[in-house]
């Protein structure tokens, strides 16, 4: 998730840590009708939900209300597309206050509300929040998101929380929680993406999390996966990613090997539940950490988390390199093109963006993002083209592309500039650029 080389915890490279601050007000203004009941749709059709907010946020941002999502079935468009997500905006998260200055506050997601006092309120955590979620992707043609796994456990498998660790690592978890509880969870599918459980310090040397909670992670993967709504490729697989994304397995677990033997466990614990052979589908910075992933740990296929890097973009360590959208598009299909050329299986990604200057001032104690590159906030015609492209692309090399699906990084990647999730400021125009070049390509 993170582009930073700082690893803290779990996943280093997905989480900025960041200093105690009291707890935002739970949910903002957030009202909204009941979802209708999804109809069955016909095998040629995807069903489409409904109802935006009914009263509009208490702010001052030029804002277009989202439309409502329709009623009625969305013509299948033919394209398995898959959004990631990072769900740190619950309510009492430290890293919504990365938003909340006046220069950020574009970002706000239609469940933020802008206060007369000028004060934010910001959370993600509710059942009413992830069902209008599920209702803006599934009229709009995301067929499944993809959801880390955060499992930090005692040995009794009692939740740590952040006087153990720092961070409040099993909150991480309640988007997924509550699309789990949603009645329109069939609507939009779900996938899931395991972590390596460990992280590598700043010395080099390796820790993990240990075995329990490894096992703990196989565990509740596996017994997720048997959900009607997880996704499933080639002829019933079920879909999962892993997140390598530059972490030294051999030193977090001994051995690449340590490592191969824990991903070869989880898929025949899989298979005795009576699942399929799982497709595995590592994130990688490169092809050639791509080949290490297949040939050492034998996933199946490689991906990229946020894109691909433009070159050149971390030489200066002083402040930030500036580029246009274009410049990260085409990173993204050098990337791509680098999976097909060594021979590799691969899940084209593409990014909505990149730009994680919230993070620059260290408000809440985090290091990072202090240089690098800034990609310019794109337009939803620019966005919707390339994700086009990345399905032209699959489409283009049925070999390489094996299952057949797109991601994009992502659908709510809100303090890194990544994001398809409707904002106060922009509705769903992302959204639905993409949907209709979708449906009209």
């Amino acid at each position: 998730m993170k582009r930073t080389l700082v690893v803290f915890l779990l996943v280093s490279l997905i989480l900025s840590a960041c200093a105690p601050e009291s707890p935002p007000a739970s949910p903002a203004a957030f009202d909204t009708t009941p979802l209708p009941t999804a109809p069955a749709a016909p095998p040629t059709e995807r069903a489409t939900a409904t109802t935006p907010p009914t009263e509009p946020p208490a702010e001052t941002l030029p804002t277009e209300t989202p439309p409502a999502p329709t009623a009625t079935p969305r013509p299948d468009d033919g394209i398995l597309l898959g959004a990631i997500r990072w769900d740190g905006w619950f309510g009492g998260s430290h890293y919504v206050k990365n938003l909340f200055p006046e220069e950020w506050r574009y970002r706000l997601p239609f469940y933020a509300s802008v206060l007369p006092d000028g004060q934010v309120e910001m959370a993600s955590d509710s059942q009413a929040v992830m069902d209008q979620e599920i209702a803006y992707a599934a009229a709009n043609g995301i067929d499944y998101w993809i959801f880390l796994m955060y499992i930090v456990r005692d040995e009794q498998g009692n939740p740590l929380g952040e006087e153990q660790v720092g961070w409040k690592a099993n909150e991480m978890n309640l988007s997924r929680q509550y699309y789990l509880s949603s009645p329109y969870k069939q609507m939009v599918k779900f996938a899931l993406m395991l972590q390596v459980q460990g992280y590598v310090d700043a010395d080099g040397s390796g820790h993990n999390f240990g075995e329990h909670n490894w096992n703990f992670q196989l565990e509740e993967a596996v017994a997720q996966m048997q959900e009607p709504s997880y996704q499933t490729v080639l002829d019933g697989r079920p879909l999962v990613y892993f997140f390598l994304w530059g972490q030294d397995v051999g030193k977090i677990w001994g051995s690449w090997d340590a490592m191969r033997q824990k991903l070869d466990g989880f898929r025949q614990y899989a298979q005795e539940q009576g699942l399929k052979n799982p497709y595995i589908v590592a994130m990688v910075f490169s092809a050639e950490e791509g080949a290490r992933a297949v040939t050492e740990l034998g996933v199946d296929a490689v991906t990229s988390y946020s894109g691909g890097f433009i070159p050149g973009s971390y030489d200066n360590t002083a402040d930030y390199t500036y580029y246009d959208y274009n410049a990260q598009a085409q990173a993204d299909r050098a990337l791509w093109e680098s999976f097909r050329a060594a021979g590799l299986k691969a899940v084209p990604v593409a990014s909505m963006g990149w730009d994680p200057r919230p993070h620059r001032d260290d408000i809440f104690g985090y290091g990072g993002y202090t240089s690098g590159p800034v990609v310019e906030r794109a337009a939803p015609e620019q966005l919707a083209a390339h994700v086009l492209e990345a399905v032209e692309w699959m489409w283009t090399y049925p070999e390489t592309a094996e299952p057949q699906t797109v991601i994009v990084y992502a659908w709510n990647e809100l303090s890194e500039g990544g994001w398809l999730v409707p904002t106060l400021e922009e509705g769903d125009a992302r959204l639905r650029a993409i949907s209709e070049a979708l449906l009209n390509r």
